[in-house]
Formats: structure tokens, C-alpha cells, sequence
């Protein structure tokens, strides 16, 4: 496997916007290629371990970032000199290794956690 490497996503949240929108678009693209065997499990899990879940987990990050410390979908542990420590599932289900007979239902659910986390973003 190759080595991770921690992508850098952008603080704006119109560009967070676009970024993560991008990223449910491929990722939308390789389950398409892999429900039509034009990608093998190998493959789509190299892809996803290298460079598509540093991604999410990083846009996970960012996104959390915006989310109300009273909101359910976190569950605040205290506050560090850099901010809030929390635990969430949404991080814990994008740092899980793929499963080859759940692979798409994982993929899914990956888009749906970016998709839901999006709505937490201002509006401006």
C-alpha cells in the first residue's frame, strides 16, 4: 500500500462547499465503476485507502469544525488550547477499512455523512 498522505482542504466554507461536493462526485464514480465490474475490489480499495479516504477524513475534520457543540452528531470530551475535543461517528465510520461485500453500502455512507455535514456550513 502506499503511504497516506493528510490532504490540506481549504477553510472557506464556499470552497469547503465545492471541495466536498467533488469528492461525493468521484466517489459516486467509482461505485458506479465497481457495481459495473470496471473496477475490482482491489483496486477501488487502494484508491480509497490512498487517496480517497486522507479526503474524507480531512473534509470530516473540516466540517465537524462547524457543527454546534450541543448538536448530537458530536459528543464533546473538553476544550484544548486549539479548540474543542470531541468524538464523532461520522469520523469513526470514514476511518474504517472497506468491507469487499459492503463496499458500496460503505461508499454511500461516506457521501451521505459529507452531504449531511455540508448543511452545517454558512450560508454566505
Amino acid at each position: 500500500m502506499q503511504h497516506r498522505m493528510t490532504p490540506v482542504v481549504p477553510d472557506d466554507p464556499q470552497q469547503l462547499r465545492i471541495v466536498t461536493a467533488a469528492l461525493c462526485q468521484d466517489l459516486n464514480r467509482e461505485i458506479r465503476r465497481f457495481e459495473t465490474g470496471a473496477e475490482n475490489f482491489s483496486d477501488l480499495n487502494e484508491l480509497y485507502y490512498s487517496v480517497y479516504q486522507p479526503k474524507a477524513l480531512a473534509l470530516i475534520i473540516a466540517l465537524l469544525k462547524h457543527v454546534p457543540s450541543s448538536d448530537p452528531r458530536i459528543a464533546v470530551l473538553g476544550q484544548d488550547a486549539h479548540g474543542r475535543l470531541y468524538k464523532s461517528n461520522d469520523h469513526i465510520m470514514v476511518n474504517a477499512s472497506l468491507n469487499e461485500a459492503t463496499t458500496v453500502m460503505q461508499l454511500k455512507d461516506v457521501i451521505q455523512r459529507l452531504e449531511q455535514l455540508l448543511a452545517y456550513l454558512p450560508q454566505n
